[in-house]
């Protein structure tokens, strides 16, 4: 008896060319992952169709998976150190920025090893990150790949974290990967302006996260508003701050001369040291 033959689906979508963005600053790599996420956003109703279709044509039990790789890095597959991996609809090897993979695994028993590798020039091509993988599955999980962006020379290194979160909608598996770049100050602030007054309060106190390509500042009394990293090192306030109206646009970074972020600026001009 022949092996039965399944209908052939390309697993992945476009993926955003690093070399069209640009290289060599910050901001470059901060559009890099932006493009890459909001590519890998667009192509999402068309990975869940093909799932779909996938799922239809197997004709076996499966889970059915979509993989959205919104970084600036690739993701690459360790398919000898995974499980649940099934001879047809296999996920890809390699993921490149700003693709979306749709694929098959072994319902409630897949584990999905991968690791990351950065771009070092088009004169090297891209290279892996020793020893720094997560695994996936089968319930949901969220894994964290921390490394750095270095975008010309020894002071010009940034952190950053490549997020991987696994979910599950209906009967849909879905893995979800983001990049944040910490240009910007991940962490926690506080404006000594007021220190000993009666006027110190929650808003004083406040935390900087990262949300995808984008920062959050959020403050002990519960507030939060978005920061978007602009070309020239500083950050862009999100319409929905409350003194956004009255000015607050965009919150100055202040850096030492090793390229630390020591304060923020924020509403009024007021600063927000680092703790």
């Amino acid at each position: 008896m022949s092996s039965p033959s399944y209908p052939i689906f390309d697993p992945v979508t476009p993926k955003v060319s690093i070399l069209a963005v640009g290289m060599k600053t910050i901001d470059s790599a901060l559009e890099l992952v932006k493009e890459a996420e909001q590519q890998a956003i667009k192509f999402m109703p068309q990975a869940s169709l093909k799932a779909n279709f996938m799922l239809m044509n197997y004709k076996e039990a499966a889970t059915k998976c979509i993989l959205r790789n919104g970084t600036g890095v690739r993701l690459e597959l360790f398919e000898a150190d995974s499980k649940g991996i099934l001879p047809a609809y296999k996920p890809p090897t390699i993921m490149e920025p700003g693709e979306v993979a749709s694929f098959l695994v072994t319902s409630g028993q897949f584990e999905l090893k991968y690791g990351v590798q950065v771009f070092q020039g088009p004169f090297v091509g891209w290279a892996p990150l020793p020893s720094k993988t997560v695994n996936l599955g089968p319930t949901p999980s969220q894994s964290t790949i921390s490394a750095e962006v270095n975008v010309g020379g020894p002071k010009e290194n940034f952190p950053t974290e490549i997020l991987f979160v696994l979910g599950f909608t209906g009967e849909l598996c879905e893995i979800n990967v983001t990049q944040s770049i910490d240009a910007g100050g991940i962490g926690t602030y506080e404006c000594h302006k007021y220190d000993g007054t009666k006027n110190k309060n929650d808003w004083h106190y406040v935390t900087i996260k990262a949300e995808g390509s984008q920062l959050r500042w959020s403050n002990r009394a519960g507030v939060s508003w978005m920061l978007t990293q602009r070309a020239d090192g500083n950050l862009d306030v999100g319409k929905e701050c409350p003194y956004y109206k009255n000015g607050h646009t965009v919150c100055q970074v202040v850096r030492n001369s090793a390229g630390s972020v020591t304060s923020l600026l924020g509403p009024w001009g007021e600063p927000y040291d680092a703790a």
